[in-house]
């Protein structure tokens, strides 16, 4: 088959066979960001051309047998890396599925506002220039809850910034159970997102700038099912209904009030949190192990592509 290149694409050709194309794949994935951010030319988009790329100096083992076993052994990896992606895919493509049914209105659910289920309390409007790293009140930024956080936001495994004692200023301490939902958004698929704090064991913790700090006092909805609220479609919706402006969307205070909650019986609220957290559990599980495949990968490019481990 005979094909081209297009512009912008560079082909490299071996014309004398002398080596493993995929192990010179390998070497130069494992310097894109040294090409990028010291070969490349340009202002505005990182630009290599042929004399660039002429120049790039690879480190080549002696014989094609050893390139190949390098190769090999990095695509395996790839491979191992490429099939716990698809399968972390698949997992939250179920997990998706399994919300929309688990958390559709049913016969049998009343219908409360936000209002009627949370007293909404005060925040502190600390931006990040003025947080630090190790006072004893930590603080929750709302660009952490759509970065960082999905559903929950257990104490016990993040560090959160802080804030000194004379910025506390009254504000109100986060307590177990309580909802921290982000009040901006720049899309439209973050209006409302929300966490539900668990894990505190006595830490001071309040909630930040552009946060809505949500308890349930009347003890309505269960720990764990509150985590999944902003996520029902049915609630949903009505967020996107009220949102509003123009670069950065959120919903008012006076309009959350209104916002109405499908409410199961208790039974079916832990029932519920207790599948959908078994399969976060499980999620975060296939998360770490991903993580350790990468740097398992890392730790190769840099045995294999530089010498420093043989494998002939």
């Amino acid at each position: 088959m005979k094909c081209c290149a297009n512009d912008g694409i560079a082909a490299l050709l071996d014309f004398n066979k002398s080596v493993d194309k995929i192990y010179i794949v390998h070497c130069i994935n494992s310097i894109t960001k040294i090409l990028r951010e010291v070969v490349a030319t340009g202002n505005g988009q990182p630009n290599l051309n042929t004399e660039l790329i002429g120049n790039i100096k690879l480190a080549l083992p002696p014989t094609c047998e050893e390139q190949t076993a390098i190769a090999t052994a990095l695509s395996d990896i790839d491979a191992l890396i490429s099939r716990l992606e698809t399968l972390i895919a698949k997992k939250r493509a179920i997990k998706q599925g399994a919300m929309q049914q688990l958390l559709k209105p049913k016969e049998g659910w009343e219908v409360k506002t936000y209002g009627e289920v949370f007293d909404i309390l005060s925040t502190a409007t600390y931006s990040r220039a003025e947080l630090t790293t190790h006072d004893e009140v930590g603080y929750v930024h709302y660009g952490d809850i759509h970065t960082q956080w999905n559903f929950t936001l257990d104490i016990q495994q993040v560090i959160l910034p802080s804030v000194r004692n004379e910025q506390v200023k009254g504000y109100t301490f986060i307590k177990e159970g309580d909802i921290i939902m982000a009040d901006a958004s720049e899309d439209y698929s973050g209006i409302g997102k929300s966490v539900e704090v668990k894990n505190l064991n006595g830490k001071k913790i309040i909630a930040g700038l552009h946060t809505f700090l949500l308890r349930d006092s009347k003890n309505i909805l269960v720990n764990g099912f509150k985590a999944y609220l902003h996520v029902t479609p049915f609630i949903k919706k009505q967020f996107d209904e009220f949102a509003t402006g123009m670069k950065v969307y959120g919903v008012s205070k006076n309009n959350l009030t209104n916002v109405q909650i499908p409410v199961p019986p208790k039974a079916e609220q832990k029932r519920i949190a207790q599948i959908l957290s078994d399969m976060d559990d499980e999620l975060a599980g296939l998360e770490q192990k991903l993580a350790k495949y990468r740097l398992v990968k890392q730790g190769m490019m840099q045995e294999l592509l530089t010498g420093k481990t043989r494998l002939v």
